[in-house]
């Protein structure tokens, strides 16, 4: 087997890892934010309706946001949605883009593998042991939304970083 036939199995496992992670976020992100909606509009039916208000909807759609937040974090660093100085970038010859976009994708690899790392000592450290007021969910499911997030990030990081060493090698070839 060649390289190049190694390379194009390698980035056909990566896409399929990748479009499969956002497949996920996305329909995961969509029931979250679904379901925050329905929670908040049945807090603010039965606070100015009914003028009872309920005491666990906030506890429950405040991490319910965050969740929603990571994983569409990672579906728009799937697709370079991010803010960026792209102005500043198209200065630059595409080489150099590709260069300087590539030095940003592991400086974001680094932090995603912070979240990770970090994350996941917060929700074990501090999750296992508090529990929600009202609602007496362990702190640990909202907590593991950054080591989540993280995980994702790192997915679609492999994605973007394997496309731009392509184009990098490309571009070199000419």
């Amino acid at each position: 087997m060649t390289f190049h036939k190694e390379s194009e199995v390698l980035v056909r496992i990566v896409t399929r890892i990748s479009d499969a992670a956002d497949m996920a976020a996305g329909w995961a992100g969509m029931l979250l934010l679904g379901l925050m909606f329905i929670i908040v509009v049945l807090q603010v039916f039965c606070r100015y309706v009914l003028n009872n208000a309920l005491s666990w909807p906030e506890e429950l759609s405040q991490p319910l946001m965050v969740w929603a937040a990571f994983l569409g974090a990672s579906m728009g660093l799937k697709r370079r949605l991010h803010i960026g100085m792209t102005f500043i970038l198209n200065l630059f010859s595409p080489l150099l883009r590709a260069i300087i976009q590539l030095a940003m994708e592991f400086l974001i690899l680094v932090f995603a593998g912070a979240m990770v790392r970090y994350g996941w000592a917060i929700s074990i450290f501090v999750g296992s042991r508090q529990l929600s007021p009202y609602l007496n969910i362990p702190y640990f499911y909202f907590y593991t939304s950054i080591a989540a997030g993280g995980v994702l990030l790192l997915i679609q990081l492999a994605k973007l970083i394997l496309d731009d060493i392509i184009f990098l090698m490309d571009v070199c070839k000419r």
